[in-house]
């Protein structure tokens, strides 16, 4: 294995701990951001049927 491939590696390793840890704290305003789009675009679909 090349250092540069380990590197790599590493660096993917640390930036998806770093984004496990952001979504853990973030989650629950990620939730209720992702129901509100939702309850926002039902609205919308049922505005135009």
């Amino acid at each position: 294995m090349r250092p540069q491939t380990s590197c790599y590696v590493f660096f993917l390793l640390h930036l998806e701990n770093y984004y496990v840890k952001w979504v853990l704290k973030n989650a629950i305003s990620l939730t209720f951001l992702s129901f509100f789009s939702l309850a926002s675009m039902h609205d919308m679909s049922g505005r135009f049927v």
